[in-house]
């Protein structure tokens, strides 16, 4: 059994645990010390100490994500990735994970539809944003769940024009053949995630033959 000879507080959140006639120690979150009423002199045998090391990387997990979610939302499979490069196993990740998804802190779907919104916002095309949420671990349902709010018609059509001729005058100052024009062009509208009939739309807008493109 190890007896506590004091606790001292170290910070804001940190306490640290000394036992009497022992070199080890103990870093604990306040929380924890708190959680469970440690106090001098009491006694602590191997399971309670193993319980206490687990609740407190348990709490220093948490405390992390929390950091991840208050810069910005994440997907469950985001969050995971990043907690990993922390150097926690997924054993140790996933009861957080699960408790923060309970608590709603975590949530796929408001995560996909909000992501959905700004990069369309931005002008992506819907090959792109479903491609980026699959990458996140979005489930495929949820996917073709919010991908399916996407108006497809003339809004979108107008958005993928707009984008096309404001690239088509940047290429046109370098590309030399009407040929390497339109590979180029039809590159990058694919990169934006515009399929080839909403490219071959936008084509017909433009005048690949013209030796100057006419300012607007």
């Amino acid at each position: 059994m190890a007896v506590i000879e004091r606790i001292t507080v170290l910070g804001e959140t940190t306490c640290k645990v000394f036992f009497t006639d022992q070199e080890a120690q103990l870093i604990l979150p306040k929380d924890v010390v708190y959680a469970f009423g440690l106090r001098k002199g009491d006694s602590l045998d191997e399971s309670l100490i193993e319980s206490l090391q687990i609740e407190a990387l348990s709490l220093k997990i948490e405390h992390t994500a929390l950091r991840y979610l208050s810069i910005r939302l994440h997907s469950a499979y985001e969050l995971q990735s990043k907690l990993l490069k922390k150097g926690f196993t997924k054993s140790q990740i996933s009861p957080i994970i699960a408790k923060l998804t309970k608590s709603n802190l975590i949530n796929d779907l408001r995560f996909a539809e909000i992501y959905l919104g700004e990069r369309n916002g931005r002008g992506d095309g819907l090959g792109k944003i479903r491609n980026n949420l699959l990458k996140k671990g979005i489930s495929k349902d949820i996917v073709q769940n919010v991908c399916s709010s996407i108006d497809m018609g003339e809004d979108y059509l107008a958005k993928a024009r707009e984008i096309c001729n404001k690239k088509f005058r940047i290429l046109t100052k370098t590309s030399k053949s009407k040929e390497k024009l339109q590979l180029s062009l039809t590159r990058f509208m694919l990169a934006r995630g515009y399929s080839y009939d909403i490219v071959k739309k936008c084509f017909k807008d433009l005048d690949f033959s013209a030796d100057e493109v006419p300012e607007d």
